[in-house]
């Protein structure tokens, strides 16, 4: 069956609407005016064409979407700036909405993610939106792997402050300094082990048993600056991790319920920094989707289910360290 949209504004002239499915191709309506939408995520767009809307309810077959609407925003052309709560477009720019055409299932899945308070305020204050797309990865790689990443999980909400939240992007650029840096302390690494491509060069003693030290005792000025910089005040312990062409990180969700530190541990807490040819290395994190490697993350990897492949020629590398972050403190 298809589906009716219906925008209602202010205006008597009709806004031009473009519906978007996952993967960002444009759905076309029929002749009804109806689209060919399924049981999945689609993105609606309403774009400034010279006329201010203000849009009072959307309608789908006929029924409203009701305080669903305050989950959209108006991003500016003129300087990218996002508005919310903004249920308009009154310049260059676009109102944007990620929606279910089976409305049930979108309620349920929105009011599970965002409090019932939050509706009409700017959710971006205390949320982040991640948009999980589908990736097709190569046929050699077993058909768990392939269909965990082929599958969308869509649009979540996360509130910034909870246990689950997923990643964060962290505003620091990776040089070549930065990289021979953490190719010397691999060096120093002793080798801990190695499995199906995957190789793991971990610091002394292993993250369950470790006790916070400082960021000094690592021995290395860049990497301890690298660290301080990502918000860290001490260490528990550090890896460098090499995954070779052709290889893959089965799914799994870390295993810290015995760690003697979880407090510095549990959520996202996890320095992770990728380096190389990452052209055709996908690391997914849950319904939060592919991560993007090309900064430095906080990523919360005791979670979500996760799972990396490399399809380049060359080995991928990443650091990894856990820590105290300075906004935690250090346990007394």
């Amino acid at each position: 069956m298809g589906t009716k949209i219906e925008i209602i504004s202010n205006n008597s002239v009709e806004p031009n609407i473009v519906i978007e499915d996952i993967l960002g191709n444009i759905v076309i309506a029929d002749a009804d005016n109806k689209y060919n939408l399924e049981q999945d995520w689609y993105c609606l767009k309403i774009p400034y064409q010279g006329v201010k809307h203000e849009f009072t309810d959307i309608r789908f077959n006929g029924q409203s979407i009701r305080h669903l609407i305050y989950t959209g925003f108006f991003q500016s052309a003129k300087d990218n700036q996002r508005f919310q709560p903004a249920t308009a477009v009154w310049e260059e720019g676009e109102f944007i909405m990620w929606f279910r055409p089976d409305l049930g299932v979108w309620e349920k899945t929105v009011y599970e993610q965002i409090g019932n308070g939050m509706f009409g305020k700017d959710l971006f204050k205390d949320y982040t939106l991640t948009i999980d797309r589908p990736v097709v990865v190569d046929k050699n790689f077993p058909e768990n792997i392939r269909s965990f990443f082929a599958h969308s999980f869509g649009c979540t909400w996360w509130k910034n402050d909870s246990l689950k939240f997923p990643y964060k992007q962290l505003d620091i650029d990776v040089n070549e300094d930065t990289i021979n840096a953490i190719n010397e302390l691999e060096s120093k690494l002793p080798h801990n082990k190695t499995v199906n491509g995957w190789i793991d060069h971990m610091s002394d003693t292993p993250t369950d048993e470790a006790d916070p030290r400082p960021l000094k005792d690592i021995g290395n000025h860049v990497v301890e600056k690298l660290l301080e910089t990502a918000g860290y005040s001490h260490y528990l312990s550090y890896s460098v991790m090499t995954l070779n062409p052709g290889c893959h990180i089965n799914l799994h969700i870390d295993d810290h319920v015995n760690c003697k530190n979880i407090e510095y541990v549990r959520g996202c807490q996890k320095f992770y920094m990728a380096y190389g040819d990452l052209d055709g290395v996908y690391f997914k994190l849950g319904s939060a989707g592919v991560l993007p490697l090309d900064r430095p993350l906080l990523i919360n990897t005791n979670q979500h289910t996760h799972s990396v492949v490399n399809q380049t020629a060359n080995a991928r590398k990443v650091f990894m360290c856990y820590g105290v972050l300075k906004s935690h403190g250090v346990k007394v």
